[in-house]
């Protein structure tokens, strides 16, 4: 991991600038128990950056997030997570959208060791500069070619686990919180996007 990585990472970006991004994702990990409470829902939103989403949305996807909880989510459950939660959006109203990347930041909060799949992910670690999910033309089939790159992105992962073990080594060196192997490969390649 650079140095200039590192130092991203250091910077007091979240909760009124007192936490860097590896405090206030290790904050999120390490007190799902109070997912249901608005603090926490508010630090997962400014971590993860929902953008334009509506307060039905956002409460339709930590309803979703907190019954996730009573099953520690796996890599093969992406394809019915996102048909489940694109069914609850259409049901409740809203325009139903194929939602790969928070989902797989939902499985991932409550299972450390699946990949985020995240547009800065798939650019640095997938080389794919557009998102194929939008190159599909029905919904079954977005959630077919999601599911199949999310795999993909997963074997990726572990790949570089293996082969990066300097670079797990200066991050756990550098920060105190407890990440798992998968979150450090993921800060890596998304701070190089961001840079």
């Amino acid at each position: 991991m650079s140095s200039q990585t590192i130092d991203k990472l250091l910077q007091k970006n979240y909760a009124n600038h007192t936490l860097n991004a590896v405090e206030i994702y290790a904050y999120l990990i390490n007190n799902l128990d109070k997912s249901n409470t608005i603090d926490w829902q508010s630090r997962y939103n400014n971590f993860f950056k929902f953008g334009v989403r509506s307060q039905k949305w956002k409460e339709l996807y930590f309803d979703f997030f907190n019954k996730l909880k009573t099953k520690k989510p796996q890599i093969q459950d992406l394809e019915n997570n996102l048909k489940f939660f694109y069914d609850l959006q259409k049901e409740n109203g809203l325009k139903p959208h194929v939602e790969a990347s928070f989902i797989s930041k939902a499985m991932h909060v409550l299972n450390p060791d699946l990949p985020i799949w995240d547009n800065n992910i798939r650019q640095s670690l997938l080389k794919l500069n557009y998102n194929p999910i939008n190159t599909c033309k029905t919904t079954d089939d977005k959630i077919k070619k999601a599911t199949e790159l999310y795999k993909k992105l997963d074997l990726e992962i572990k790949t570089k686990i293996t082969q990066e073990k300097d670079k797990i080594s200066e991050f756990k060196d550098t920060f105190s919180e407890h990440i798992s192997d998968t979150k450090i490969i993921d800060f890596y390649y998304w701070a190089e996007i961001n840079n």
